[in-house]
């Protein structure tokens, strides 16, 4: 009992901490890596592309996560197929966990109820395939500071390196050396004009 006890005062004060910190997080006019871009100048621009990336790989996954979701729920209703939301939830998460191509899954599944429909199971597999090769590069356009090709990549090899935590952490990986890059050679860029202004 005495266990039970201690357990759930744990729990409760590691909450606690945790939703103040997260209250007084969110109520900032400043978020934190801005309030360090002040101090740190050109690293302080530096923090925030990383932190804007950051952000981004996280509304990529989630866009890709519900269109697929959404995309195949959509085409079981419309064809009125059985297990239309359990076959969405797998379609998304596969969209976002990269261990198989989701229309892998969709599409046997699909051919399985639709075995008699071979025309319609076409016209749905051309439907799945077009609309999925083309949206998912525009949803990984969105990740600005790398290529889509490049964030493609870099969940598939997130997550064989790191598990489902690679899964965030591939896409920002391959982001960093690329603000670097593109921040170190803006710097280079402005540094003569700097040295004529001093020199003059």
């Amino acid at each position: 009992m005495a266990n039970v006890m201690s357990n759930f005062v744990g729990s409760l004060v590691q909450f606690t901490v945790f939703a103040s910190a997260l209250f007084s997080l969110l109520s900032m006019r400043k978020s934190v890596i801005e309030r360090c871009e002040a101090p740190l100048g050109d690293l302080g621009t530096l923090f925030i592309a990383i932190g804007q990336t950051i952000t981004e790989v996280f509304a990529t996954m989630a866009k890709l996560f519900f269109f697929h979701a959404i995309f195949t729920w959509l085409t079981f209703s419309i064809m009125d197929l059985q297990f239309g939301i359990l076959m969405s939830l797998v379609s998304g998460f596969f969209s976002v966990v990269p261990l198989f191509n989701p229309l892998a899954i969709v599409l046997p599944v699909m051919f399985i109820f639709l075995h008699d429909r071979l025309v319609a199971f076409g016209v749905c597999a051309a439907l799945q395939f077009a609309v999925s090769s083309s949206v998912d590069g525009a949803i990984y356009a969105d990740v600005h500071e790398a290529d889509p090709t490049l964030t493609a990549m870099s969940l598939l090899l997130g997550f064989s390196t790191f598990g489902l935590n690679g899964v965030f952490l591939g896409p920002i990986l391959i982001a960093i050396p690329i603000i670097v890059t593109r921040r170190y050679s803006q710097l280079a860029g402005t540094l003569p004009q700097l040295i004529n202004k001093v020199a003059h």
